[in-house]
């Protein structure tokens, strides 16, 4: 796998409120904190050496992204095979981890991908758009199907066939839908032959 090449990227996530898209706390997020300037900055040095080091020690667990993915972007997995073959086509499924947010309970809860670029005889790329309609929050590869050139489909779980990979979206859209006021069953009424 090239590196310049993907884009999943291993990380620890900084956990923040619910209302955060993915869990990720913005970059500017203010602490609330009144402490002095030197201490302070003593303080974030301290905490971005130990961030460093649990990433460092992260980075051979669960691969997570660390940026996210916006409505038209290109989430990339690149899959390799133990013995070469010739796939046919092939599709692959995120499911969203939580629940839809207000504003967002119309859009879709999954990713889906289906275009595939062959690499090498071993090695392909799987892509998956972003659409317009697809939910903020945090989305796990839960399968891939691949069809080889005879027709035979081979489902690929994650966490038995692959490791678990997981990736962030942010949609800023919103769309109000009402919901159902009342709902009620009409009379029976006779079909005459």
């Amino acid at each position: 796998m090239r590196k310049q090449d993907h884009n999943i990227i291993r990380a620890q996530a900084v956990m923040a409120p619910e209302s955060e898209p993915c869990g990720l706390r913005p970059a500017n997020a203010y602490n609330g904190f009144a402490v002095g300037r030197t201490v302070k900055r003593r303080i974030l040095a301290f905490a971005g050496l130990l961030t460093l080091a649990a990433g460092f020690a992260l980075a051979a667990d669960v691969p997570q992204a660390a940026v996210a993915y916006l409505p038209g972007d290109t989430v990339r997995i690149f899959v390799t095979f133990k013995e070469p073959i010739v796939l046919k086509n092939v599709y692959l499924r995120f499911n969203l981890q939580g629940q839809l947010s207000e504003g967002q309970k119309v859009f879709a809860p999954q990713l889906d991908g289906m275009t595939l670029v062959k690499l090498s005889d071993r090695e392909y790329e799987i892509q998956a758009k972003v659409g317009d309609h697809v939910a903020s929050g945090s989305y796990q590869l839960n399968f891939i199907n691949a069809t080889n050139e005879a027709d035979l489909t081979r489902t690929f779980n994650a966490g038995s066939d692959f490791p678990v990979i997981t990736v962030c979206i942010r949609n800023d859209r919103r769309a109000d839908f009402p919901d159902i006021k009342g709902i009620r069953l009409g009379e029976r009424s006779e079909i005459k032959p």
